[in-house]
């Protein structure tokens, strides 16, 4: 579950509508196989994205498929609320990440760099910095980004699928502790869209 928590910085609290700057035009990928311009493309995306809003649906090899509502703004936040059963809320405030078990009513803390994909929420996305190594792959319509941490041995990689044209976020996957894969797949993402809690 806290895989999926899409990141650093003193940034007004959810609640507040973010004023944002207009909406940037979709980047479409360069049709070249050079992987460096894919990756450098898939950056400047990713850096068009303010806030984020989404629908999404977790699925796992003999887990149940969990539902619930991703909102993001950068840099350093995100909430991700999901449908009960289970009734458990994500939430990265810059600092740090908690993950809230309702039912429960059980606090868990954790860093925010140890979250898979933490650096979505950097205020400035680097892909191809010393902080992640990343690969690149196409598939059909699709362009696969399968990011790793050198010298994170505990944090998996992370594979990010995007659609080619227009350039779009569609999941992201990676292995849990017990070697099962989580997919995450987004549905009706907006993005550059005020957010609130």
């Amino acid at each position: 579950l806290l895989a999926i928590a899409l990141v650093a910085g003193g940034s007004p609290a959810f609640g507040q509508v973010t004023p944002l700057p207009p909406a940037q035009p979709v980047l479409p990928i360069p049709a070249v196989t050079d992987s460096r311009a894919f990756t450098a493309q898939i950056e400047a995306y990713l850096n068009t994205i303010q806030t984020a809003r989404a629908r999404f649906i977790q699925t796992a090899p003999g887990l149940k498929t969990q539902r619930g509502t991703l909102t993001l703004a950068r840099p350093g936040r995100m909430r991700l609320e999901y449908d009960p059963p289970p009734d458990i809320l994500v939430v990265a405030d810059g600092r740090q990440t908690i993950y809230y078990d309702r039912g429960l009513d059980q606090l868990t803390y954790l860093r925010l760099q140890d979250l898979p994909i933490s650096f979505l929420l950097d205020k400035r996305i680097s892909l191809s910095g010393s902080r992640l190594k990343s690969e690149v792959t196409t598939q059909g319509s699709s362009v696969i980004m399968t990011l790793s941490r050198p010298g994170a041995d505990h944090l998996r990689p992370v594979s990010f699928h995007f659609l080619k044209k227009p350039l779009t976020l569609l999941h992201w996957s990676y292995l849990d502790e017990q070697g099962r894969q989580i997919t995450v797949q987004l549905r009706n993402l907006e993005v550059n869209v005020p957010v609130r809690d």
